[in-house]
């Protein structure tokens, strides 16, 4: 993956991270541009999804918000982000659906 995160990087591309060891977080992070999403990290963002959503189907407006479209016409970009939506809107509603613990 790190290759892909520096063709990422040099294109301006934007992408979300999964980083359950924060080994990108530590090779890619750039103070004041990219955002971090981690309870146990100091830098992350004090956001929580539970505080937009009223019911699981709010999860789909979120991950559209998350990821937006872009202005490319290509199928295969289509694709990919529609279903880069679906994971997020799934785990959103999974997560929701389970309440806090």
């Amino acid at each position: 993956l790190t290759h892909l995160l520096k063709a990422i990087r040099a294109r301006g591309d934007r992408a979300v991270v999964y980083d359950k060891k924060g080994e990108f977080v530590e090779m890619f992070y750039r103070d004041g541009v990219d955002h971090i999403l981690n309870p146990a990290d100091s830098r992350s963002h004090q956001w929580t999804p539970w505080e937009e959503m009223e019911s699981p189907f709010d999860a789909d407006w979120i991950s559209e918000t998350l990821l937006p479209s872009s202005n490319s016409n290509s199928g295969s970009e289509k694709f990919f982000t529609s279903a880069a939506r679906a994971v997020v809107s799934a785990a959103l509603q999974n997560l929701y659906l389970d309440g806090p613990k």
